[in-house]
């Protein structure tokens, strides 16, 4: 079973496609596109398909947010677009459950805090230790500092697409972007062979999640 995933949650485009049965990637591109992905998506999308000798894949997976409003909703509507003109499945993951995923599995960090721009002074923001993992939650730097930053060990990490006025340490995301690895892959995702109950997930049942309710890009 074939998977195509994108996202365009930030000013990233990624598209790859796996095979989902043994867990191989098949296509992978990942690039800064800063304001392309009205455009860029779908192109590299149909690039993706060339590349694989315009085969259709089995099932569509996305970023469906929290993240930039223009992009989330370009992925949205592409993901619900293709499946409904493939008539096969779509199924949306939080972009920040996928960021997370990414560094904690792919960069074997035991405590890290992944968070991405929500403009007007706030982030989205999810994290996890060896005791829990949160769900993405909306936060200023204030309460991002008083939830998470006090008296942590000094390895935390935190990983960001944009600078912080803070002691801690603070990797730039855009230095190793976070693409569909991990335990999502290999676990989650899962259940989707099951084409019983993957055909539950279709274009209809794809909903963005904005974390907010409007807001200007």
């Amino acid at each position: 079973m074939n998977l195509l995933y994108f996202d365009t949650s930030t000013d990233w485009i990624t598209v790859q496609i796996w095979n989902l049965s043994n867990k191989e990637l098949l296509y992978n591109f990942k690039e800064s596109c800063p304001r392309e992905a009205s455009y860029r998506l779908t192109t590299e999308i149909k690039k993706s398909l060339v590349h694989l000798q315009n085969f259709k894949p089995d099932l569509i997976v996305i970023a469906k947010g929290p993240g930039s409003f223009t992009g989330i909703r370009i992925a949205v509507t592409t993901a619900r677009n293709l499946s409904q003109l493939w008539n096969i499945p779509c199924y949306g993951i939080d972009t920040l459950e996928v960021y997370l995923d990414y560094y904690t599995q792919i960069m074997k960090i035991d405590t890290c805090l992944v968070a991405i721009d929500g403009k007007m002074k706030k982030y989205f923001v999810r994290f996890k230790d060896a005791m829990k993992t949160t769900n993405t939650q909306d936060l200023t730097l204030l309460e991002m500092i008083d939830k998470y930053l006090k008296n942590q060990d000094p390895n935390f990490t935190i990983i960001s697409n944009i600078s912080m006025d803070i002691q801690t340490k603070v990797l730039d995301i855009n230095e190793n972007y976070p693409d569909l690895k991990g335990i999502i892959l290999s676990e989650k995702l899962d259940f989707l062979l099951d084409s019983s109950i993957s055909k539950e997930y279709n274009y209809t049942n794809l909903i963005p999640n904005y974390m907010r309710g409007t807001y200007v890009d």
